[in-house]
């Protein structure tokens, strides 16, 4: 039997083990993720560059459009486009886009307000004319709301995500600022959760402890 090195000491193999097991335990909460698209500053959509394209998944197809709409009576309007028969948002009673708040549950629709929907919805809207001027939407004047998403990638149903947009005046410009869902069906997410770096930091501390008992077996 091959004779442990004077520097793997008991204690060491245990610290070993402890890092062996963590891998394990990061693998698996890896596993089902969230997934975000950070946008830095962000991407501002106008009456110019009016259209955004949110490919969930990163799979080549289009899951939702984000638009900037206008008409010869002087109508604005800002919306969200579902792209595919299987994706839908989150909307109220009276068809208009809910503007979530950051850690606000996207998955659940106990509130009758709430619907997911299949739709052409509405963010914020703004009608002039020489007399009047009507504006609304959830969006309007906002900073840091979200977009609750549900949609499939491939043989995953019911991913459920998140896309936060800033439309801080009028309705004739949006900025989008990033998206994230999680990769497990039916898997919880918040508006504006962010993935873990302490599951992928395990991960890293694991694979030096295994690497180092490796070394030393030597």
């Amino acid at each position: 039997m091959k004779k442990l090195s004077s520097s793997l000491t008991v204690e060491s193999l245990k610290s070993y083990s402890i890092m062996a097991g963590a891998v394990i335990l990061a693998s698996k909460s890896v596993s089902a993720a969230i997934v975000h698209t950070d946008l830095g500053e962000g991407v501002e959509i106008n009456l110019i560059s009016n259209t955004f394209a949110i490919d969930f998944g990163a799979n080549g197809i289009t899951n939702y459009l984000l638009k900037v709409h206008t008409t010869s009576f002087s109508t604005y309007l800002i919306s969200v486009i579902c792209n595919t028969a299987s994706a839908l948002v989150k909307q109220n009673e009276n068809d208009q886009v809910c503007a979530l708040d950051k850690n606000q549950d996207i998955n659940t629709t106990t509130n009758t307000s709430y619907q997911w929907q299949y739709v052409h919805g509405t963010l914020a809207y703004s009608v002039q004319n020489s007399t009047t001027s009507t504006s609304g939407g959830l969006f309007l004047n906002t900073t840091n709301k979200h977009i609750a998403v549900k949609f499939v990638i491939g043989d995953s149903s019911n991913l459920h995500g998140w896309i936060q947009v800033d439309v801080a005046g009028g309705a004739s410009n949006a900025v989008i600022k990033g998206y994230a869902y999680n990769d497990e069906e039916d898997g919880q997410i918040f508006a504006g959760q962010m993935p873990e770096a302490g599951s992928l930091a395990l991960l890293a501390l694991g694979a030096v402890g295994l690497a180092a008992w490796r070394k030393n077996r030597v």
